[in-house]
């Protein structure tokens, strides 16, 4: 199918207006979830091979998605996601990060809305995996909440594979993280709101995803424990894991995840 224009602006969510970015044209059509206290031009690197249509979004707080107030839920996030894909009718997902619950949310809540799903570097607030992982994870999210540019750049480089840190020893990715983080730190409160709403995710529960799923884990990396993929591609009856080692360059990085998300995802795929 061709998505309509227009293909950017604003749709009517279920608590208010959502930015979306539509690219691509034809089918089959994936919605892509961003990281939470991230974006769409964060995003859109990883799955610019991904054939068909793409259709991004903004979640609450982000970009020019207004935040309607009071807590959020992955249920309410989940009710986001699910407005895009039904706007563009999609057919696949990929989640980022902290995004990866609100698209398990979605599965889950609705087994028949996609055919395959990709959950890259699920979170340590992904259940209760590893509790010291997951205190790492609001440590860090408190440290964007602080407004202390200093605390929060140190945090953010502590909490990167070592490898990201020996290509950048000036901690500059670390600094251009920080950056828009720290102009809106409501938006620490609410993701720490969230994360600490439910902490008891069993992830048991994925084995009710019964679609081809593809998970990409990361070695050496604290916020985003390769176990827990690993885990999760386990229970999930239909996974598959892929492992992101050390890269040459950030560039080589991205490629790496851009092209197992692709080729996941390809044409003609069953």
């Amino acid at each position: 199918m061709t998505v309509a224009a227009p293909r950017s602006g604003l749709l009517r969510g279920p608590d208010g207006a959502l930015e979306y970015l539509i690219e691509g044209e034809g089918g089959p059509v994936t919605v892509v979830g961003h990281g939470l206290t991230r974006t769409i031009p964060d995003t859109r690197p990883f799955v610019n091979d991904v054939s068909g249509t793409r259709a991004f979004l903004h979640f609450r707080g982000h970009g020019g998605s207004p935040d309607p107030g009071g807590d959020w839920t992955f249920d309410g996030l989940a009710d986001e996601l699910r407005t895009l894909a039904e706007r563009t009718a999609a057919t696949r997902a990929v989640a980022v990060s902290l995004s990866c619950r609100t698209l398990a949310t979605l599965a889950l809540a609705d087994p028949g809305r996609f055919e395959r799903l990709v959950f890259v570097l699920p979170p340590a607030m992904f259940g209760d995996h590893s509790r010291a992982h997951r205190d790492l994870l609001f440590e860090h999210l408190r440290e964007i909440g602080s407004g202390d540019p200093r605390q929060l750049v140190a945090g953010l480089t502590a909490a990167l594979p070592s490898w990201m840190n020996r290509q950048d020893p000036r901690s500059l990715l670390a600094r251009g993280v920080a950056e828009p983080l720290l102009r809106r730190p409501q938006l620490a409160a609410s993701v720490i709101t969230l994360a600490e709403r439910d902490v008891d995710f069993q992830l048991d529960r994925l084995a009710g995803i019964e679609v081809p799923t593809l998970v990409v884990g990361q070695s050496d990396d604290r916020l985003h424990p390769r176990e827990l993929a690993w885990d999760m591609a386990g229970i999930l009856p239909r996974g598959t894991y892929y492992e992101i080692g050390e890269c040459r360059s950030f560039a080589a990085y991205r490629r790496m995840i851009r092209t197992a998300i692709a080729d996941f995802l390809g044409p003609g795929t069953p």
